[in-house]
């Protein structure tokens, strides 16, 4: 199976392939309950797929992956257009580029009748669920509770390592002399192939910017996941195999 990743929310955890997207929370009765689907009308698109295996162009394909993501970009574009030297005088972009997740991140956590702490407390613990069920399932281990908390909530391919290598590339280009487009979308080229990248030797020249990333994850975007949580994401991966047709 080709596991192309996955991310918490509110309410449980998502897995997804190239052919399939899991879903699974808890039912206002206290049950797990899993759902399954398509990729989305964008992601099974020909061209699509072509662009995400382009080097350097799968980074900025990346950004049409979710609508609310999409949307955002495509307005700040069209300003970029017809506002490009006010722009160029205030950095805005690199302003956009820093708080653009945290602000996101804290929208998901506000929209909720919960408080907003709480919402966040849980989107982390389901986070770290995630990471630890997929180092599980990496491995080849049985997927239950026992094999599951002995590993790491730090996994190398979270998005926020993503961000991390994002940002650098945005720092490393304010100085340079280049059309502001550019400095917007090379981040996103740039950094999505060095997220993605498996060179030992890179890797090891890469090691500081892991390093944030690492205690990101740790004191920020996950938290130690209760055993509800690590059932959650158990359930999602199972059902994600059985939909792969692997024993």
């Amino acid at each position: 199976m080709n596991l192309k990743g996955g991310h918490a929310f509110s309410k449980g955890v998502c897995f997804y392939s190239d052919k399939f997207v899991v879903e699974a929370q808890y039912s206002p009765d206290g049950a797990v309950t899993v759902t399954d689907s398509k990729p989305g009308e964008v992601k099974s698109h020909k061209i699509y797929k072509i662009l995400r295996m382009i080097p350097f162009v799968r980074g900025i394909a990346l950004i049409f992956n979710d609508r609310s993501l999409a949307i955002p970009f495509v307005v700040l574009f069209l300003y970029l257009i017809f506002f490009n030297s006010f722009l160029e005088n205030i950095n805005i972009y690199f302003l956009l580029g820093c708080t653009a997740p945290v602000l996101f991140y804290g929208f998901r956590a506000w929209s909720s009748k919960k408080t907003m702490w709480s919402k966040i407390s849980t989107v982390r613990k389901y986070h770290a669920a995630e990471h630890m069920v997929a180092h599980a399932w990496g491995k080849g281990l049985v997927l239950n509770l026992e094999s599951v908390k002995k590993q790491s909530r730090i996994h190398p391919y979270c998005g926020t390592n993503l961000v991390i290598f994002t940002l650098t590339i945005f720092l490393v280009l304010i100085p340079l002399p280049i059309i502001l487009i550019l400095k917007l979308l090379l981040p996103f080229s740039v950094g999505f192939e060095l997220f993605i990248i498996a060179s030992p030797i890179i890797v090891k020249v890469l090691r500081p910017l892991y390093w944030i990333g690492d205690l990101m994850q740790k004191y920020i975007t996950t938290a130690n996941p209760d055993d509800k949580h690590l059932l959650v994401a158990i359930a999602c991966m199972e059902r994600l195999v059985v939909l792969e047709g692997i024993e």
